[in-house]
C-alpha cells in the first residue's frame, strides 16, 4: 500500500477507511480498547473508549465496555483478524467487518468521544475522531 492508497474516501454519509486486507497486529487495554495495524503503510491505531458491539457470525451480539476491563474478554478474538472493510459514518459510528464476517461497531457518544483513528506521519497523516453528539472530525494531511 503506497501513501497515495492510504486515503479515506468520502461518501455522502461516511468515510471508507483504508483498512481492507490489513490485520490487527496488536490489541491493548488501558483506559480504552485499542487496535494497531502495523502491517502495510502507514501504521494505524484505533482507540475506543465507548461501548463496543461485537457481532460474531451466528452468535448473539456481545456488548463490551472499555471502562470495565473485565468485560473486554470477548473482544480479544479480534487479534490477527483481517479487515474486509471499515467505515466511519458521519453520525459518529465506526463499523469494521472482518474477513470471517465478524463485525465490530462503536456507536456515537452523547457526552464524549467514543473512538478515534490515527495514522502515523504527523502532519502528513490522517485522523478521525467521533465527536460528542454524533459527528466526525476529520484531518487528512497532504501526501508528498
Amino acid at each position: 500500500m503506497t501513501s497515495e492508497d492510504f486515503q479515506a474516501i468520502e461518501e455522502t454519509d461516511r468515510y471508507i477507511l483504508p483498512l481492507a486486507n490489513r490485520k490487527v497486529s496488536r490489541i491493548y487495554i488501558d483506559f480504552a480498547f485499542g487496535m494497531f495495524f502495523w502491517e502495510g503503510h502507514p501504521k494505524l491505531e484505533i482507540r475506543i473508549e465507548g461501548t463496543i458491539r461485537i457481532m460474531r457470525n451466528s452468535m448473539p451480539e456481545v456488548i463490551v465496555d472499555p471502562s470495565k476491563p473485565e468485560s473486554l474478554g470477548p473482544a480479544l478474538f479480534l487479534f490477527d483478524r483481517t479487515v474486509s472493510w471499515a467505515h466511519a459514518f458521519k453520525d459518529g459510528t465506526l463499523k469494521i467487518e472482518f474477513a470471517d464476517n465478524n463485525t465490530l461497531q462503536v456507536d456515537p457518544g452523547i457526552k464524549y468521544e467514543p473512538w478515534e483513528l490515527a495514522s502515523e506521519g504527523g502532519l502528513k497523516g490522517m485522523k478521525l475522531v467521533s465527536l460528542p453528539g454524533g459527528s466526525i472530525a476529520f484531518w487528512q494531511g497532504k501526501q508528498p
